[in-house]
C-alpha cells in the first residue's frame, strides 16, 4: 500500500484507486527492493528513474503506477526500513524486562537488521538528506519514535546502576552508527554468520556500557561460554 503525506503531488500519477491488488504489491515491492539496492550501491542521487524501470523490466512510464516520483519512491523505501527497524527493536525489548538483557537484545536485532534488510536498512539510515517536506517529517517521526525507545533503555539502565553513567545519546549514536556498517561490510557467504557477528558486537558494546563490577561477571560468563564451544 502506498502511504503518500498530504501535501504531495499526485500529477502525473496512476496509482490505483482504493486498496492495490495483490499483483500490484507484488510489483510495487520489487520495485522497492531493485530500487533500495541501487541506492546502497551508487546513491540515490546518483540513480534515475529509467534504471530502476530497466531493471524491473518495465517502461518508465510504468513506474507512474506505483509512485508519484522518484522522491516518493524514497519516502516509500525509508519508512519501510524505518517501520521494520522499530518493529524489530519493540520485539527484542519485548523479550525482558531488564535493562542489561533489554539493551543486549536491542543491540543484537539492529545489527541483524542491517546484516538482513542491508539496501533497505542503508538507504534509511542515510539518504533522509534528499527528502523534503511531509515525506521528511514523516521519516523524521519514525526516526524519533526509534531513537527515543532505544535511549529509554539507555537512560534506565543508567539510573538503576545497571549501566556506567556516561552520556545516552552519545551512546546511542555509537551504538546506531555501529550497526549500520554491517549493512556495508557483512557477506552473507563470509565465515561468519550474521547472528555470530551480531551476538560479537552486542558483546563488545555491553563490555563497553555496563557497570565494571557486572562486566566482570558477563565476561566471564562469556568467555565459558566460547570455551565450551570450542572444546565442542
Amino acid at each position: 500500500m502506498n502511504r503518500r503525506p498530504a501535501s504531495s503531488s499526485s500529477r502525473g500519477s496512476r496509482l490505483p484507486r482504493g486498496e492495490p491488488s495483490e499483483a500490484h504489491k507484488e510489483r510495487f515491492n520489487a520495485i522497492k527492493a531493485v530500487s533500495a539496492e541501487l541506492f546502497a550501491r551508487q546513491g540515490y542521487a546518483a540513480t534515475d528513474l529509467r534504471e530502476i524501470a530497466d531493471a524491473v523490466d518495465i517502461h518508465v512510464s510504468s513506474l507512474y503506477n506505483y509512485i508519484f516520483g522518484k522522491e516518493h519512491l524514497l519516502y516509500e523505501i525509508m519508512s519501510d526500513g524505518m517501520r521494520e527497524a522499530n518493529a524489530c527493536l519493540d520485539e527484542a525489548l519485548s523479550s525482558s524486562s531488564s535493562p542489561e538483557e533489554q539493551l543486549y537484545a536491542a543491540i543484537r536485532a539492529h545489527v541483524l537488521h542491517h546484516a538482513h534488510r542491508s539496501h533497505l536498512a542503508w538507504s534509511a539510515s542515510i539518504e533522509e538528506r534528499h527528502l523534503t517536506g511531509d515525506y521528511l517529517d514523516a521519516i523524521l517521526k519514525l526516526k524519533h519514535q526509534f531513537e527515543t525507545t532505544f535511549l529509554g533503555v539507555l537512560i534506565r539502565g543508567m539510573e538503576e546502576g545497571v549501566l556506567r553513567v556516561s552520556n545516552p545519546k552519545i551512546e546511542l549514536y555509537g551504538l546506531i552508527g555501529m550497526a549500520q556498517t554491517v549493512s556495508r561490510w557483512y557477506d552473507p557467504n563470509g565465515s561468519l554468520t550474521a547472528e555470530e557477528i551480531a551476538d560479537i558486537l552486542a558483546n563488545s558494546a555491553m563490555f563497553g556500557l555496563i557497570d565494571p563490577a557486572r562486566a566482570k561477571i558477563r565476561l566471564a560468563k562469556s568467555a565459558g561460554a566460547s570455551v565450551d564451544g570450542v572444546q565442542a
